[in-house]
C-alpha cells in the first residue's frame, strides 16, 4: 500500500522502488549495485501501534529460519542474508511503523498502521531528498 503512494508521485530516475513483501532472500539481488536503501516494514509491538521511527540495521535481530528460502522471515533474516554474502553493503536505513500486535503474516493492515502510510510515505520522500542532495 505505502509502495502504491510512493509511486504515484515524482520520483528521481536514479530510484528504484520495489515491493518486496514476503520475498525473503529473494530480496537480496534488489541491494546489488544501490548505494543506498531504505526498508520500510512493521516493528515489535511496543504500546503505540503506527508510531514511526528510524532504526539502524544492526538494532534488528535475525528471525529464525522458516524455510531455505526465507520466506515470511523478515527484515532482520535478510540483512543478515546480505552481511553473508561478504560483499559491500549500501547504505541502509530502516523506516519502522509500530505494529499493533505481534503475530504470524496476515493480510491486511490494522487501522493505526493503515493511518501511519500518508506520515511514513512522507518520511520518505523527505529521505529521497536528503539522499539525492548529499
Amino acid at each position: 500500500m505505502l509502495h502504491r503512494l510512493l509511486t504515484g508521485g515524482p520520483v528521481s530516475p536514479d530510484v528504484h522502488l520495489y515491493d518486496a513483501a514476503t520475498r525473503g532472500l529473494d530480496a537480496l539481488n534488489l541491494f546489488q549495485g544501490c548505494d543506498r536503501a531504505l526498508i520500510i516494514d512493521t516493528h515489535v509491538p511496543n504500546g503505540s501501534p503506527g508510531r514511526l521511527y528510524w532504526l539502524k540495521p544492526e538494532e534488528i535481530e535475525p528471525e529464525p529460519v522458516v524455510d531455505l528460502a526465507g520466506h515470511g522471515a523478515g527484515v532482520g533474516y535478510l540483512l543478515h542474508g546480505l552481511r553473508s554474502l561478504g560483499e559491500r553493503l549500501p547504505e541502509i536505513r530502516i523506516l519502522a511503523v509500530e505494529a499493533e500486535r505481534s503475530s504470524s503474516f496476515r493480510i491486511g493492515l490494522s487501522t493505526p498502521v493503515a493511518a501511519a502510510l500518508a506520515p511514513a510515505a512522507e518520511k520518505v520522500r523527505e529521505w529521497l531528498g536528503e539522499a539525492t542532495h548529499d
